[in-house]
């Protein structure tokens, strides 16, 4: 509705004007060097070009989220061989959509299927039980699994609770939680409807100092659907707060993504010229492709006119 508003143009547009002031101000310097002028030192310079590269940043991030809104949120199920990954999916799910037994190793490829939970699609993943196998095919599978993993933004690790005490269980544990990056996580005591609350007390302690004090510990039971509103709700509280901290607007357009990414690039390069102190006339070679990248989703580049009417109009040089 934003996009639909002009909100996008706007941003876009704003950018371009500070592009247009950064591109004054430095052909001011490599044209009029000889007036009796002043114009802005490099300081100046340097912080409106972080400027911009903080706003495209920020538009840059968005697409991550906005590419899921479109797609689908990737959310990951790993875990041991055996823990109920694939029984919680078809809880999710409301339909068998993957194949439950209790012979391990099962579940050899990943199987995804996606709904839509409190306003938000999710595309939930169940992947391949994460063990040690001399099974080519399901070593394949595992490293498929893992790579599921590295794309999702949201990472539902399934323990078994009547098997908790089993080593490689918690050290898979650690090992997701060491590589999850940024992308929240939660950690999913399944089987355990015959807990009482002393026992999911020790058992969520164990798992904290396993990997760290703030990872959400909730106790399900994939079979019964105990638990499972709970989960619902908190994978639409994870979403609502990486809305609130994203952009105001954000981007879901592929191509347009890629631009604001090489603008951005271009940006760091004229700023890592600056470092090293480049002549200007250098300087612009970067600036202007960015200029280029923006003017490509815009559909307006920044003109000489452009820059000499910018020029004239804030600073007082001789016609």
């Amino acid at each position: 509705m934003k996009q639909l508003r002009g909100g996008y143009s706007e941003e876009l547009n704003a950018l371009r004007e500070e592009l247009l002031r950064l591109t004054g101000l430095m052909e001011l310097e490599l044209d009029f060097s000889e007036e009796d002028v002043e114009f802005a030192d490099r300081t100046e310079l340097l912080a409106l070009c972080d400027t911009i590269e903080a706003k495209l940043r920020k538009l840059i991030d968005s697409y991550r989220l906005g590419n899921a809104v479109k797609r689908g949120i990737p959310v990951a199920i790993v875990g041991t061989t055996n823990v109920g990954k694939s029984t919680l999916l078809n809880n999710l799910l409301g339909e068998e959509r993957a194949i439950v037994s209790d012979i391990h190793g099962t579940t050899r490829d990943t199987i995804e299927d996606t709904i839509h939970i409190g306003g938000y699609l999710f595309r939930f993943v169940d992947t391949a039980g994460l063990r040690q196998t001399e099974d080519a095919i399901e070593s394949l599978g595992i490293e498929r699994s893992r790579a599921k993993i590295q794309e999702a933004d949201i990472i539902l690790s399934v323990l078994d609770a009547t098997r908790l005490d089993e080593a490689h269980q918690l050290e898979h544990l650690k090992e997701i939680w060491e590589d999850r990056v940024h992308r929240a996580m939660l950690v999913l005591i399944n089987k355990s409807e015959d807990l009482d609350e002393a026992t999911q007390q020790t058992m969520a302690r164990r798992i904290h100092e396993s990997i760290a004090e703030e990872v959400p510990c909730l106790f399900i039971s994939a079979r019964s659907s105990l638990g499972i509103e709970r989960l619902q709700q908190e994978l639409v509280t994870i979403m609502d707060e990486a809305k609130a901290s994203e952009a105001d607007l954000i981007v879901s357009n592929a191509r347009h993504h890629q631009l604001l990414q090489e603008a951005y690039d271009a940006l760091g390069r004229m700023r890592s010229g600056f470092d090293a102190g480049f002549s200007t006339d250098l300087l612009t070679l970067d600036l202007r492709h960015a200029i280029h990248s923006i003017g490509a989703i815009t559909g307006r580049e920044i003109s000489s006119d452009d820059t000499l009417h910018y020029i004239f109009q804030h600073f007082c040089i001789g016609k």
